[in-house]
């Protein structure tokens, strides 16, 4: 089925927001992006109307289990996002390109990890589509910079269109696959109880965020089997060496470095990425070989380590310690 459809997707964006930015002065944009910071902003802001509307298809039961879910959880899927899911997509050669060209997680990997972390403790707030929330306007601040980046990708002359368009399609789908079933595939490998009725109600709640971000309702799988198929094909696909995803991975091992405790013995980082993603894609991405520290990955003193370690951070501490690292999501792109 998916390997039918990826080909034409490789080379579709975000029509809507791509005519927007190509017609839109962009200190106009600038100042929209400021203006729209909550959904009442949102609400209130005519093209916000025009670029995003919420899904019928949503299941009020099957967000609240997610967020449930999320609360619960938080501290190991915001571990997985950064030692888990972000080297995941640098294995994909093509999609990895427009991360260095637009310098996103290129340089200053630790702003970029920090804004992707604020997105996430924030669309998955039990308010996040409420009127008091901001996940609309999350989503639609997004959805403009990816445009953007895509306008001035492909007006470059380093930019190659067999690569695909730059954040086309396939590439969004890989990435929102990788902020719900490679989650729920790292939790499940370090032993995290996941039920399936959260696991079905986490791809759920993706799905709308993945739909609010522009991406087309026939690459969001409706269930788990449907995403295991659509990863299975974006990876055989895509997944291969790269000069860039090299350079996302060194650039990714030297910020998480700075983050672990000190008394962690040399070797483990890549040991624990290398036990997550498997040789395969490790060796893909160039994750240092495992070496004796593969004896301490033993999942339940993972689980248990991790646990003390973060015990006292709840979603809005993390937020806090955060904020202090990021722009507002949307604008710092504009700036450069």
């Amino acid at each position: 089925m998916y390997y039918s459809i990826l080909s034409k997707y490789r080379l579709v964006g975000d029509e809507k927001a791509d005519v927007f930015i190509e017609n839109t002065p962009q200190n106009e944009v600038f100042e929209l992006l400021k203006s729209i910071q909550n959904n009442e902003d949102f609400s209130r802001t005519y093209p916000t109307n025009y670029f995003i509307s919420f899904p019928n298809w949503a299941d009020k039961t099957k967000i609240k289990t997610a967020q449930i879910f999320f609360q619960k959880n938080f501290r190991v899927i915001l571990s997985l996002l950064g030692s888990l899911s972000l080297p995941y997509c640098y294995a994909a050669a093509d999609g990895a390109k427009v991360l260095i060209h637009s310098q996103r997680l290129a340089k200053d990997t630790k702003k970029r990890l920090a804004e992707t972390a604020k997105f996430v403790l924030e669309i998955m707030e039990n308010n996040a589509f409420e009127d008091d929330g901001n996940g609309f306007a999350l989503c639609y601040q997004v959805r403009l910079m990816h445009a953007h980046i895509r306008s001035k990708a492909q007006k470059s002359l380093h930019w190659h269109l067999d690569w695909g368009l730059p954040i086309n399609q396939e590439d969004m789908a890989g990435t929102n696959l990788s902020f719900s079933l490679i989650i729920l595939r790292g939790m499940e490998k370090l032993q995290y109880k996941v039920t399936d009725t959260e696991a079905d109600a986490f791809l759920h709640y993706w799905n709308i965020v993945g739909y609010l971000l522009g991406l087309k309702e026939e690459l969001l799988p409706k269930n788990r089997k449907e995403a295991f198929w659509l990863d299975k094909c974006i990876v055989d696909r895509q997944f291969r060496t790269s000069e860039e995803g090299k350079l996302l991975t060194k650039n990714l091992l030297a910020c998480l470095s700075e983050t672990i405790p000190k008394n962690i013995p040399d070797g483990f980082l890549g040991s624990y990425l290398r036990f997550l993603l498997g040789d395969k894609i490790a060796n893909m991405i160039k994750i240092p070989t495992s070496n004796w520290t593969t004896n301490l990955l033993t999942p339940l003193p993972l689980i248990s380590w991790w646990q003390d370690t973060t015990q006292n951070i709840t979603p809005e501490t993390m937020k806090e310690m955060i904020a202090q690292e990021t722009d507002s999501l949307g604008i710092g792109v504009f700036l450069g």
